[in-house]
């Protein structure tokens, strides 16, 4: 049994749809749920207890399926990155044997995508402060959760979000192995690090999906892309899903990307120029429906001359987001918090964003 159908014996369903992924590996019994105890759950006259809320029967299906649930999203990162760690280390020790490696990764995209099914906000919180020493392994566990977070809605993805966030995880494994750093740039030395990627999860015993979309994850739909040169057609779109994750998440985090100089500003819109005729129309349509053409976090000038900062998003609605008025249009701050979702407005709408430094874009 799985843990939707669990959530549909319930009666429950999340508020997105999301493709069904691989039955995640067995793992120690489930902690308890941290609510508090007078949050007492109701029970329904049939005997099926009667949910009040999707996190409620995802916790009650993980307990009957021994699926432990994380209790801290941060605790979950810190553990998914020494995990890793540790498997990096073996992966590239010539002496060391690589057996049981592919579950040990696969067990960390499990308890990734518990919490992104229990937390929708855990996709868009990335771990942008870590040391340069750490910053690989964060890169690859960020990209991982957004991969598996948008990959949910790519019908056309050959594989599980499972699948692509275990690639996710695995696919800049070559730039620790030839000694560069995440930031190198792409020259001839850097590029090397796909075919050393390839040839150490081939140690592994990955399966040859996720192989290959480690493999294509620098290729391009255009031609542009490297090490092969594919084009449209020869490349996965789970392997679109996985480039697009981890460009995003190098645009965001890396502090030597000058492109992303700006933060939170426009790093969707600044990947999305840069990918627009290089990947499936389809990735890019999901990406843009989950993070928004405005982030969380984003200054933006209305069409009523008003400035306000970008506060949620309205699925379906990239460029529509709910926002939080910081200056109104006669140049004045709001005495109280006014919050306005641009998704119900029939007269307001987005005309630009505004940069770090004042400038309008």
């Amino acid at each position: 049994m799985r843990l939707s159908d669990l959530m549909n014996k319930s009666g429950a369903r999340p508020q997105r749809p999301r493709k069904e992924q691989d039955t995640p590996p067995s793992s120690p019994a489930v902690p308890a749920k941290p609510e508090p105890a007078d949050e007492a759950v109701p029970s329904s006259p049939a005997g099926h207890t009667a949910y009040q809320t999707v996190p409620d029967a995802i916790y009650e299906a993980a307990r009957e399926l021994d699926i432990p649930i994380p209790q801290n999203r941060e605790t979950t990162v810190q553990q998914a990155r020494n995990k890793l760690s540790k498997i990096f280390t073996v992966a590239l020790d010539p002496a060391s044997n690589k057996d049981g490696l592919w579950e040990r990764v696969r067990e960390i995209a499990n308890d990734l995508s518990v919490v992104l099914a229990l937390d929708s906000n855990f996709a868009r919180v990335v771990q942008r402060h870590t040391s340069q020493d750490e910053r690989l392994l964060s890169h690859s566990i960020n990209s991982a959760v957004i991969a598996m977070d948008f990959a949910r809605d790519v019908e056309k993805a050959e594989h599980s979000p499972h699948e692509i966030g275990t690639a996710a995880l695995l696919h800049d494994i070559g730039i620790v192995a030839l000694g560069l750093k995440l930031d190198a740039g792409e020259g001839k030395k850097s590029k090397e690090h796909v075919a050393r990627s390839v040839e150490l999860v081939r140690e592994m015993k990955v399966p040859e999906a996720v192989a290959t979309m480690i493999a294509q994850h620098h290729e391009r739909t255009d031609g542009s892309g490297y090490p092969e040169k594919l084009k449209e057609g020869d490349i996965l779109i789970s392997s679109q899903i996985v480039a697009l994750a981890e460009r995003f998440e190098r645009a965001m985090c890396s502090p030597s990307d000058a492109k992303s100089s700006d933060g939170a500003l426009n790093c969707v819109q600044l990947v999305l120029a840069e990918l627009r005729t290089a990947l499936d129309p389809d990735v890019l349509k999901a990406f843009i429906a989950l993070r928004g053409f405005y982030p969380d976090g984003t200054i933006v000038e209305l069409t009523n001359r008003s400035v306000c900062l970008v506060i949620r998003q309205n699925e379906g609605f990239p460029l529509r987001p709910v926002v939080q008025v910081v200056v109104d249009g006669a140049g004045n701050h709001p005495s109280e918090s006014k919050i306005i979702d641009l998704r119900t407005s029939r007269t307001l709408s987005i005309i630009r964003a505004v940069t770090d430094d004042g400038a309008f874009q």
